[in-house]
């Protein structure tokens, strides 16, 4: 049994026998497995995610595309404006070539003007995209580009279609349902299946012997069974099915 819920986001476990395919990057939840590799690392799924998060990093939205262009001409008429400055200041404005004590020189101004016109802003705005796109990797979150986030950033609804992409991929125990229903008919009205204790008991006999396996299924009844008033049971034998289940003696 094995899962691939980091690579598709279902959770549900896959059930594999001999001549199977198993993606790299599986992970192995009961018994043992002996693989033969028919591919190299570069051509497994976990490689592509990796290249299709490079190539969107490196890929242009539309914004740094615009920054790009304008940034390029931005730059030259900084420069050519402190030129301007620095040349054209002691005959416009009678100013000094060099600072004295009186006056600023006008190769001081065309400096000063030179860094504070200076495009850094422009050159380190498209990294914020780099960024997001890295940080929304680690989180399992593939963008296929940063023009993505500009469509994210006018977007009013989204509708999702694939499982595991809003839940957290794992199971979760919510009710114990006994085999024949809650209640039968008795009479005129209606009485327990059984003893109120009979949730607890069935509850704790399960999570006694999922404590022997580590599929997901069986970790979630054991999780639904914690900080419960339970009665104590042991297990004297236990058996682990891989991909069909357990056997156990209490």
């Amino acid at each position: 049994t094995i899962t691939i819920e980091h690579l598709t986001g279902e959770v549900k476990p896959l059930d594999k026998k001999e001549g199977d395919n198993i993606p790299g990057g599986a992970r192995n939840l009961d018994g043992m497995l002996i693989v033969k590799a028919k591919k190299t690392w570069k051509e497994s799924m976990l490689s592509r995610i990796v290249q299709l998060t490079e190539e969107a990093q490196l890929s242009k939205p539309r914004l740094q595309r615009w920054l790009d262009k304008f940034g390029e001409q931005y730059s030259k008429a900084v420069v050519l404006l402190s030129l301007a400055v620095a040349f054209l200041g002691p005959f416009l404005f009678k100013w000094p070539f060099f600072s004295t004590t009186a006056c600023r020189g006008s190769i001081y101004r065309a400096l000063g003007l030179m860094v504070a016109a200076s495009p850094c802003a422009l050159a380190v705005a498209p990294l914020a995209y780099a960024t997001a796109i890295s940080a929304c990797a680690k989180r399992g979150i593939l963008l296929k580009g940063g023009q993505v986030l500009d469509a994210l950033a006018s977007c009013h609804s989204i509708a999702f279609d694939k499982t595991g992409t809003l839940t957290t991929g794992e199971f979760m125990c919510k009710a114990i349902e006994p085999i024949h229903g809650h209640a039968k008919s008795v009479g005129k009205g209606f009485a327990s299946c059984c003893n109120p204790s009979c949730e607890k008991e069935a509850l704790a006999v399960a999570a006694a012997m999922e404590r022997g396996t580590t599929h997901p299924i069986g970790r979630a009844v054991v999780d639904h069974s914690t900080g419960k008033d339970l009665p104590s049971i042991s297990v004297e034998s236990f058996e682990n099915l891989p991909g069909r289940g357990i056997i156990a003696t209490l």
